[in-house]
């Protein structure tokens, strides 16, 4: 095609007996559908989460002298930590807390058994019709990854566009790239509740699923640790005020809280303590 491009399953580059070989075998090949075991696709992941977990036990932390406590801790005064019937006494201390996938209050959405990132990888069975609430980077991943798996997916999103914080261009790429795959795009829609197997939209549109997938976004775990107790402020969505080196500090200071000297983790990274709060 002079000037412009194909695209092929498979290019030769040589005439001689490789080349014919190759080529007339290749195209006597019959075009298939490729099988998917489901099954072992989930029992891989199993396996390769098992084969890091001794990276983040409790077992190696304590090999390098770490003491590990597992129980529930929350910070009572500065200085002083609860945890498991102890008082703990610190100088200071790291707020690595973690954060939880976001059910949204949709009627009925808790007897629906949704499935969200935290027990996604127990499935063993690949759902025929996945609903996506979420079109985030997650949301965006997972139904990817379930339409080449072999779901119908449908994505739903309340924005105008998928990726919201990212440029406008790269929404669009993405979401090309989903339709093109076979991921049914719902924006600017707004999910009512849900009832027997179905989403209920705005407007009165329904989507029927077998399994739907919570990716609305996930909320910091600051609640109940007594972040109160030691000046520690949190924002509207329960993340901790930090100044600028990740010092917990008052709401309007710019000074680090008194005497609590205490530290958040920035996002996506993970820090050990000796108690788990």
């Amino acid at each position: 095609m002079k000037g412009g491009s194909h695209r092929y399953d498979l290019v030769v580059l040589g005439g001689g007996t490789a080349g014919l070989v190759s080529s007339g075998a290749a195209a006597g090949l019959e075009p298939v559908q490729p099988r998917i075991d489901f099954t072992r696709v989930m029992e891989h992941v199993a396996r390769a989460i098992a084969t890091v977990a001794p990276h983040d036990s409790p077992e190696r932390l304590r090999a390098v002298g770490v003491e590990v406590i597992e129980a529930e801790g929350r910070f009572v005064a500065p200085g002083r930590i609860e945890t498991a019937g102890r008082t703990l006494r610190w100088r200071t201390a790291i707020i690595a807390t973690g954060s939880h996938p976001v059910l949204p209050p949709l009627t009925g959405l808790d007897q629906a058994q949704a499935l969200t990132t935290e027990n996604l990888w127990d499935l063993r069975e690949l759902p025929p019709r996945l609903v996506v609430l979420g079109g985030g980077p997650i949301g965006c991943e997972l139904a990817q990854a379930f339409a080449r798996l072999g779901s119908h997916v449908t994505l739903v999103e309340l924005a105008d566009r998928l990726l919201l914080k990212e440029e406008p261009e790269a929404s669009a790429l993405i979401a090309d790239r989903l339709c093109s795959e076979g991921v049914d795009i719902r924006t600017r829609t707004r999910a009512r509740g849900v009832h027997d197997g179905e989403l209920l939209l705005e407007g009165g549109e329904t989507l029927a699923f077998d399994r739907i997938l919570v990716a609305a976004g996930r909320a910091p775990r600051s609640a109940a640790i007594g972040l109160d107790r030691v000046g520690v402020n949190i924002d509207d969505r329960g993340a901790v005020i930090v100044d600028d080196r990740l010092r917990a500090r008052s709401r309007g200071s710019r000074s680090p809280t008194p005497r609590s000297r205490a530290s958040a983790c920035p996002k996506r990274r993970r820090a050990s303590a000796g108690a788990t709060a």
